[in-house]
């Protein structure tokens, strides 16, 4: 028999959080809504706590990939960090995938990926084409 775990792998279903179960930067009602809709659509899915296990580039360029975006546009760009040192400067895809690698705070969260495609969970309807 699979664990939950393997079933989730197989499945080809990430969730991917910034920590254990809540979003910092959501309000408390979307806290609510983003984890009653996901328990709601599957009992199968994975945390991923990226700021204290960092991604690799091959799994960012992947994410990337499954939400069919550049890295640019998953930014924070309200956090302090980027303000000081990355507003208004110019850097490839690569240099942007080895900044959100040494600050992962800079990717926009929650990020839910299943099979080949991926969405930004804010606003949480954002989720529904994923089932």
């Amino acid at each position: 028999a699979l664990t939950p775990s393997q079933k989730l792998s197989e499945a080809g279903i990430a969730y991917i959080l910034q920590d254990k179960s809540v979003f910092p930067q959501m309000t408390v009602e979307e806290n609510l809504l983003m984890g009653g809709f996901i328990k709601d659509k599957t009992e199968d899915f994975t945390v991923v706590e990226y700021l204290k296990n960092p991604l690799s580039k091959e799994d960012l360029k992947l994410i990337f990939m499954k939400l069919n975006k550049k890295p640019l546009e998953m930014l924070r760009t309200q956090e302090a960090i980027y303000k000081s040192d990355f507003k208004g400067k110019n850097f490839t895809d690569e240099e942007w995938l080895e900044i959100i690698i040494e600050n992962p705070k800079l990717l926009k969260r929650p990020i839910i990926a299943k099979n080949n495609k991926a969405v930004w969970g804010d606003p949480v309807e954002n989720i529904e084409v994923l089932f």
